[in-house]
């Protein structure tokens, strides 16, 4: 594990964090749409936009830790046959990190949104979901600013931050 690239190692436990904080959400989110809002007539659940709304967040949350995994996985590969970890892999494990924490945050808000009102009390753990999954994505490790350095690298270019 200490083979890893130190500020690939740091983001990637930032996305751990936030892909399990959007995870909840979106579980804690699904036993909230069963309710029948004030004034409707039907369950949220089967309303069409808050079924695309579910699916699309499954969706982009699922493919962020996917490739969260297949980056982790190249990079431990390398490590673990005592071998250096690329640039090119380390790059890829840190905008998978950075991708897997905006993936989160988008869930976490799709989830909140679709709840309605319910999600906005102290008691709702989709406010404490949204509150928390934005704390780790202002981590300077999961930065937007890291997307630059991995484009830098992929095009054959240097990165310029100093704990890429």
């Amino acid at each position: 594990m200490f083979r890893l690239p130190f500020g690939a190692w740091l983001a990637m436990g930032k996305a751990a964090v936030a892909t399990g904080i959007a995870r909840g959400a979106l579980d804690a989110c699904l036993t909230q749409l069963t309710r029948t809002p004030a004034f409707a007539t039907t369950p949220l659940r089967e309303e069409p936009r808050i079924q695309w709304q579910i699916a699309e967040a499954e969706a982009a949350l699922r493919a962020a830790r996917a490739f969260l995994y297949e980056a982790l996985q190249d990079a431990w590969h390398a490590a673990a046959q005592e071998q250096p970890v690329s640039l090119r892999a380390t790059a890829l494990l840190r905008l998978a990190s950075v991708h897997a924490t905006q993936a989160a945050c988008d869930t976490v808000e799709r989830a909140y949104h679709a709840a309605g009102s319910v999600a906005l009390f102290d008691a709702s753990p989709l406010q404490r979901a949204l509150r928390d999954v934005h704390a780790v994505r202002q981590h300077m490790m999961v930065a937007d600013r890291y997307r630059q350095d991995v484009g830098r690298v992929l095009l054959g270019l240097a990165p310029q931050e100093s704990l890429f």
